[in-house]
């Protein structure tokens, strides 16, 4: 056996005196915290029990309190003492005392004189006062409230017991009589001793004791746990200071371990109660308090006892493996390196990577089958051969040979790594790029036996790469070699979440070229930082792409810029947008100034500020012309306007007129007059004459489009022999200007003869006519495509008001087919309902039922009415009125319907026309309007009504299609809401079309303003914008007629009558109601289902019929051609017609014929009394 090692014999040492001492720690540990556990508990329960002590002692005073200061009980008391042989005064102070002991379970209740002495007991027993309970009596008196006394036993041996004492006075001449004393007898076993006995857990041994001192011994004033028979009779001397008690009563509080009076070990909680000389023990047996410490230390010493003899058998064994690996160490040591080879050989073969090792100078010892496939060597033929031979690398760039990876960690004695672009040459020639490491083989003493060489093959590594690079070439290539700007960006929102910048990530040079901005210098930065006064449509439309994902496509301005740009958006990643731009600015100003030339070349000619040369032929081309003619004549020329001002620059003027005679004030004013009037239109050739101005020779044409002078073409600058020195000086003197520089300069100017400069004339007056008539061919083309776009506008314009007459035809035979039945049911359903409110109380649940049900009908009464409205069907009275007097009598309403926050301002116009519409329509228009101002305005806002006579002429009717020239009242309603979006306006007046959300429109409103605007010959006009509000221009026809009567409204109860009425419906429902209704009002009624049957009934009837109430849709014949059929039965016969489409029988569109009655299906049944009652009146 190996002697045992040191280290070994150290290392147990440790070992055992940190688990002894951590074990050790861990116990008293484990033990303070044990028993500072069980000493709050003990003290929690003591503190508990004195606090019901001292409750329940404060209850009972409070309840002597309370008859101490009756003065019911203590006057009844005096009364009784004063005269105790009344015997219902007896029974009476019995019955009350009775009561209280009942409520409060006392005991027993006394009664004492004056004296003391006892004169009543409700026990019946005879009672006399304790001597315990004088000093508490004593103490009561003269304090004048209630005392407890000492638990205490009587003589007779009752229960303990204490009491409350109560003095008791009575007021007599403003002073206080004492009378006698009130003592309350509490049982100590009813609740003091339950309540000191009792423990809040399960336990074999706790405890709470009672004591006070009484002279030298501790009594014990509550039964005791173990012992019976000791409540205020067993003691202890007060030299026995090992007990708990004992020390409670000499003073001591709070925990205290001590013998009890069994003579075991006990843990306690001292406490003394507030109020009493009486203390609290509150205990528990030492051996139950630490049972489960005891258990505990036990588990530790075993634990502690268990780990030394684990750490003394793992030493053990340690050193015995280790003896045993000695001694085995000599004779497994070849066999663990052969072992040890076979594994390494076996692992160099089989990982995927080239392995080569070689000994320290270098030589190839191993060979995996990754680096004979590589090199192409195998392991065999490379055995013994230099690295270099077999493993030849060389840099891909430089081809030059790479150092011996053997030597380098040879000499470094650390792991190496080849460079990148390192290429292995295999004995084929092949070539692979290869990455490499190099790493030592140390001995068991650390010194180098050898170095293992890891590669791979990187050839599919580089073709990704190349592949890669060249993609993000081509990239790179296409993004910089666009010709179109390309830029992405990230977008910046605010604090509500809505675009307000955005921020430059990439841009191409084509973006730098077209906008002028350096990529170095945005980058990075917002676009309000780099360009502040960019507008706010841009970062609005390209927040819109990155936060929806919606591309766009449009055109558009940078003021910033100064330029057009055409521009496609998308959104390449959530929070970005990329846009693809081209500069448009050239074409952009080309269309506006070819825009601007056409609406030039369309204007009359004859007008006074005509067309300007400008706009006829392009300024640069005709420059051109000019050079070249005066190059190839030899002459100057120029190109002026009819009063002679230039129109292009001057070509191959002489130094004489451009530099001398034009610089003079009175030479440049005869050189325009020279050329006003050489010039001007001459019809049959060129005019010659000598210039105005220095006389040399000048010609002109004028240049002349559909016989109006446009300009003036003008040549010359020329001399012959008539233009002397002399007549030039005279000139010089005249203009003012050096004679000597100015025949120096007439020197120079060429010469030419009269007859040749008359051929360069007519020349330019051939050239001249050619250029008049091109002018006005362009004058005609521009006209003729001018007239071809007005005609395609229109072929659109008059096609989408086809589209939408249609739509509202659609629209029309819809309401108009649903409307007459629908109206049939609403109106069966409102009539029932309306007869059973009338049955209901008010208070009944079914009512409110029942009124949910008839506001559902007329708010469907209402949609259908709106549809007839917007398809021009709805029945309608109209009246001559004055819109003023009408929508003054609306303003509290509208007042009321858009609430308080929004101000509704009036004003009416002066001097206001009549209009001719059914009132009842500019109800449901202002109604709707307002409405819709209301949903518009967010929190406090502002709507205006507005009224004005307007005119308007065939001018402005050309530019509003649809609208007639003519005199108009003119409604305006105006807001300052959210406004209307430009791509909504055009739908707004679509029926069901809404842009508020689900529930919250019906998108009838605008298309019911709509069809009660044309169905009363008006027009509307809607000006809109997002964020500034909306207004809404209406145009009702001027009528020429009186203002009718107002229209009013009968709000009392229907009349009825004695009259015979026919009323004609096919829907049997509203047949029967109709009845019902009119004979509960009185009137004689006969009811037909059909027209066949109503004539039957008038033939038949023997007296007269007073009223036809017929409905106009009906099977057969319609309620208009009923009427004429009965009229000629019973002449002097009335008519009310009703219906909920009348398809116009007795209406021509919607607008009913004179002195037609008729009601509106559906209607109330009150409103079916009044009609009748008004038609009858008639």
């Amino acid at each position: 056996m190996a002697k045992y090692p040191r280290w070994l014999t150290l290392i147990f040492t440790i070992s055992m005196a940190v688990v002894l001492g951590g074990g050790y720690l861990f116990y008293r540990a484990q033990e303070r915290q044990l028993r500072a556990e069980t000493e709050a508990k003990l003290q929690s329960i003591a503190s508990l029990k004195v606090d019901q002590i001292v409750h329940w002692r404060e209850d009972r005073l409070s309840e002597a309190v309370l008859f101490m200061n009756s003065p019911y009980y203590c006057e009844s008391i005096a009364r009784w003492i004063e005269n105790p042989r009344r015997e219902a005064m007896t029974e009476d102070l019995r019955q009350s005392l009775r009561a209280m002991q009942m409520h409060y379970a006392y005991n027993d209740i006394f009664l004492t004189d004056s004296t003391g002495k006892v004169v009543f007991t409700l026990s019946g027993n005879p009672g006399h006062v304790h001597d315990i309970a004088l000093p508490a009596i004593q103490e009561a008196i003269a304090q004048r409230r209630p005392f407890l006394t000492q638990i205490h036993t009587e003589d007779d041996g009752q229960h303990p017991h204490l009491s409350v004492v109560a003095p008791l006075f009575t007021e007599e001449k403003g002073a206080q009589r004492y009378i006698g004393l009130l003592i309350l007898q509490n049982d100590a076993n009813q609740f003091l001793y339950p309540l000191i006995q009792s423990w809040p857990v399960p336990s074999d041994s706790s405890e709470t004791l009672l004591v006070r001192r009484d002279g030298e011994d501790v009594l014990y004033l509550n039964e005791l746990r173990h012992r019976t028979g000791t409540a205020l009779k067993f003691r202890i001397p007060l030299t026995r200071e090992n007990l708990p008690a004992v020390q409670a009563v000499l003073g001591r509080e709070g925990v205290f371990q001590g013998i009890d009076y069994r003579g075991v070990p006990v843990l306690s909680v001292l406490n003394p109660v507030p109020g009493t000389a009486w203390h609290m023990v509150t205990k528990v047996d030492m051996s139950e308090a630490f049972a489960e410490w005891q258990f505990r230390s036990a588990l530790i010493l075993f634990m502690l006892a268990g780990t030394g003899v684990f750490v003394a058998v793992a030493v053990r064994t340690v050193w015995e493996r280790n003896a045993k690996a000695q001694y085995r160490v000599l004779f497994a040591s070849e066999k663990a390196k052969r072992e040890s080879e076979a594994r390494y050989g076996t692992t160099l073969m089989s990982i995927g990577d080239g392995v080569i090792t070689t000994d320290a100078e270098g030589r190839v010892e191993l060979l995996n089958g990754v680096a004979e496939e590589l090199t192409g060597w195998r392991k065999e033929e490379a055995y013994q051969k230099p690295l270099e031979e077999v493993f030849f690398i060389f840099n891909q760039e430089t081809r030059k040979a790479v150092e011996n990876p053997v030597r380098e960690v040879v000499r470094n004695g650390r792991i190496v790594g080849l460079a990148n672009h390192t290429v292995l040459s295999s004995r084929d020639g092949t070539e692979r790029p290869i990455a490499d490491s190099a790493a030592p083989i140390h001995d068991e003493e650390g010194r180098i036996t050898g170095v293992v060489l890891v590669f791979r093959d990187q050839s599919q590594e580089y073709e990704a790469q190349k592949k890669i690079e060249e993609s993000e070439a081509g990239y790179r290539g296409l993004f910089n070699g666009m010709l179109d700007g390309f830029a992405i960006h990230e977008i910046v929102l605010d604090e509500d979440g809505r675009p307000a910048d955005y921020r430059f990530l990439s841009v191409n040079p084509a973006f730098e070229r077209q906008t002028g901005l350096s990529a170095e210098k945005i980058l990075g930065k917002r676009v309000l930082e780099v360009l502040p006064g960019t507008e706010s449509y841009w970062i609005e439309l390209y927040g819109k792409v990155a936060l929806t994902g919606e591309p766009a496509q449009f055109e558009n301005y940078s003021g910033e810029l100064d330029k057009y740009f055409e521009v496609f958006a998308y959104r390449p990643k959530e929070g970005q947008f990329a846009c693809v731009f081209r500069d448009v600015t050239e074409r952009k100003r080309a269309e506006l100034s070819l825009k601007s030339r056409m609406e030039e070349l369309t204007r009359p000619l004859d007008e006074a500020e005509g067309i300007g040369f400008e706009e006829l032929l392009n300024i640069e081309e005709m420059q051109k012309l000019q050079d070249q003619f005066a190059s190839a004549a030899g002459v100057a020329s120029i190109i002026t306007d009819p009063e002679g001002k230039p129109l292009t620059r001057p070509s191959n003027f002489t130094r004489l007129c451009s530099e001398i005679i034009r610089k003079t004030e009175k030479g440049l004013s005869s050189c325009y007059r020279s050329d006003a009037v050489i010039g001007g239109a001459n019809a049959t050739g060129p005019t010659v004459r000598p210039c105005l101005s220095g006389g040399l020779w000048d010609a002109g044409a004028s240049i002349t489009v559909g016989g109006r002078h446009v300009a003036n073409w003008l040549i010359g600058q020329v001399r012959d022999e008539s233009q002397t020195e002399e007549k030039m000086r005279e000139y010089a003197r005249d203009i003012g200007a050096d004679e000597e520089g100015f025949i120096e300069a007439f020197r120079e100017v060429p010469p030419m003869s009269q007859e040749q400069f008359r051929r360069v004339a007519q020349t330019l007056y051939t050239l001249a006519k050619q250029i008049s008539t091109m002018a006005y061919q362009n004058v005609l083309q521009a006209r003729f495509i001018s007239e071809q776009k007005r005609s395609e506008e229109e072929k659109d314009r008059l096609q989408s008001q086809l589209l939408q007459a249609q739509k509202i035809e659609s629209v029309g035979r819809l309401a108009g087919g649903v409307a007459h039945d629908f109206n049939n049911m609403l109106g069966v359903i409102l009539g029932h309902t309306e007869l059973a409110l009338e049955q209901v109380e008010p208070q009944n649940p079914l009512r409110e039922s029942l009124e949910e049900i008839e506001k559902a009908a007329k708010r469907s009464a209402d949609i259908t009415r709106q549809l007839l409205a917007f398809a021009r069907k709805q029945t309608v009275a109209p009246k001559v009125l004055d819109l003023n007097d009408t929508v003054s009598g609306m303003l509290k309403m509208l007042r009321r319907l858009i609430g308080e926050d929004i101000a509704l301002n009036w004003k009416p116009g002066s001097g206001l026309w009549r209009v001719k519409i059914d009132p009842s329509q500019v109800d449901q228009l202002l109604a709707n309007l307002l409405t819709n101002a209301r949903d518009a305005i967010s929190g406090a806002g502002n709507v205006s009504i507005e009224t004005n006579n307007v005119v308007l002429d065939s001018h402005y009717c050309e530019g509003h299609p649809g609208f007639t020239s003519g005199e108009y009242v003119l409604l305006t309603v105006t807001d300052d809401g959210c406004g209307i979006e430009k791509d909504k306006l055009t739908r707004i007046f679509d029926p069901f079309f809404t842009t508020k959300d689900v529930g919250q429109g019906t998108g009838l409103g605008l298309a019911t303003v709509y069809g009660i605007v044309k169905q009363n010959g008006g027009f509307i006009n809607v000006y809109s914008e997002p964020g500034l509000g909306s207004t809404f221009r209406i145009y009702f026809p001027k009528a020429h007629a009186d203002v009718s009567d107002n229209f009013c409204e009968y709000a009392e109860a229907p009349k009825g009558g004695r009259e015979t009425v026919l009323i004609v419906e096919d829907e049997e429902a509203i047949l029967n109601l109709g009845k019902r209704s009119l004979t509960a009002l009185g009137y004689r009624v006969l009811a037909a289902n059909s027209p066949a049957r109503a004539i039957r009934l008038a033939e038949e009837n023997a007296g007269s019929i007073d009223l036809l109430v017929t409905d106009v849709v009906m099977p057969e014949i319609n309620g208009k051609e009923l009427y004429e059929k009965i009229l000629a039965i019973q002449p002097g016969l009335r008519c009310l017609f009703m219906s909920g489409y009348t398809a116009d029988v007795i209406a021509h569109r919607g607008v009913l014929d004179e002195g037609v009655s008729f009601l509106q299906k559906p209607f109330s049944l009150k409103t079916l009394g009044l009609k009748v009652r008004e038609v009858l009146d008639s």
